[in-house]
């Protein structure tokens, strides 16, 4: 998985970071940063990536999209279902504008009700950012809607919310398209409770590299085979 490069805030310009799971549960999470003020591509130590620079942010890599961990690093406990109100699907690209008063930090977007499955996972390890994380999982698209994150003593820490846009060809000039439509994850705002701020993600809506796709999609066969993963791509979006 690729995240960047990043835009904002100030202190982390055109940062980028790699990561990948390998098919083995007992070897460690491979994980990459590229820095454009040094030029060069650094690797992350074993599963400690979660400490990384982007760390001092509200996002971390375990929890981007949702979740992005290993199933194994918690043990899970269904909860039932339920139906929450949320800002999850973006109508017309169009509508991709930030609101301008005081909740500036949500996609200026309808919220709906959405029937979710709730799933808890509590970390097996205190060497975790979290002592546990609630998922809500849509039943319609199972794409995550939002999740709660808790720190070490068992408290609220952290609330992140997930928007899509749903579209075949979400960039018509672009040479993505698909027979069907595809939640493209288009925004992720995370509140910190305990911080009192809140951070958003934006995906998608800038190509980093002229003529290149704005989201990575399944492209079957016509995917690239190798060098996907180059560091010179990344060095030449990064610039």
């Amino acid at each position: 998985m690729q995240l960047g490069p990043v835009i904002e805030p100030f202190d982390m310009p055109r940062l980028q970071y790699f990561w990948s799971l390998d098919r083995d549960p007992e070897r460690k999470r491979d994980a990459w940063y590229y820095n454009p003020q040094f030029n060069r591509l650094f690797r992350m130590q074993g599963d400690l990536h979660w400490l990384s620079y982007l760390n001092q942010e509200d996002i971390d890599m375990d929890s981007f999209g949702g979740y992005a961990g290993r199933v194994e690093w918690a043990n899970w406990k269904y909860l039932g279902q339920r139906t929450v109100l949320a800002p999850f699907e973006l109508s017309e690209w169009t509508d991709w504008l930030w609101r301008k008063d005081s909740e500036a930090f949500f996609p200026k977007v309808l919220w709906e009700p959405r029937r979710v499955a709730v799933v808890e996972g509590r970390s097996v390890s205190h060497h975790r950012l979290y002592s546990r994380r609630v998922i809500y999982l849509d039943l319609e698209t199972y794409r995550v809607v939002y999740s709660e994150l808790y720190d070490q003593k068992g408290e609220l820490w952290k609330l992140l919310f997930n928007t899509y846009y749903f579209s075949s060809d979400p960039f018509p000039a672009d040479s993505c398209k698909d027979d069907w439509e595809f939640p493209y994850l288009a925004a992720e705002t995370v509140v910190d409770t305990q911080r009192r701020g809140a951070t958003w993600c934006a995906m998608g809506f800038v190509p980093v590299v002229s003529g290149s796709d704005p989201w990575s999609v399944n492209k079957g066969e016509g995917a690239w085979t190798s060098g996907s993963s180059d560091a010179l791509f990344s060095i030449e979006a990064g610039r």
